[in-house]
């Protein structure tokens, strides 16, 4: 290595006696960490779950749901990927099914409005009830 960097003019690399890395291990209690969440629902679901569920009950704490954990306890989506609350109400499909509705609106991209009778463009209930029973289908 010092000889190509001789070569071509460059400082050469200093050497120095190597040490050894030195660390100390340490234990942490994972039952206190859990404790010590904002999640009353994350953690009564690790340990103690009686004491954490009777603590917040008399405190009246709520759960927002912010957190992984609690949405999959309570059965919820989690708030990532797709499960993300932007993403919730997002209809996915074709480019010939865009321009179609487009073209049902207007072709200016702005939705409708109205109850879907004298053809104000708006989908009507079973228009909407039709949507989701084929969106059920697959």
């Amino acid at each position: 290595m010092n000889s190509e960097l001789k070569r071509e003019d460059k400082p050469e690399v200093e050497v120095r006696e190597a040490r050894p890395a030195v660390g100390e291990p340490v234990l942490l209690g994972i039952t206190k960490a859990s404790l010590a969440t904002d999640s009353m629902i994350s953690a009564a679901s690790f340990q103690e779950t009686t004491k954490v569920l009777t603590n917040s009950s008399i405190r009246a704490r709520t759960d927002p749901l912010e957190g992984l954990k609690e949405n999959v306890v309570v059965g919820h989506s989690i708030p990532a990927g797709t499960g993300q609350r932007e993403y919730r109400n997002l209809v996915v499909g074709s480019k010939s099914e865009l321009e179609e509705l487009q073209a049902a609106v207007g072709g200016d991209g702005e939705a409708p409005t109205g109850d879907g009778a004298a053809g104000d463009g708006a989908p009507s209930e079973e228009d909407v009830e039709q949507i989701e029973a084929s969106g059920s289908e697959n």
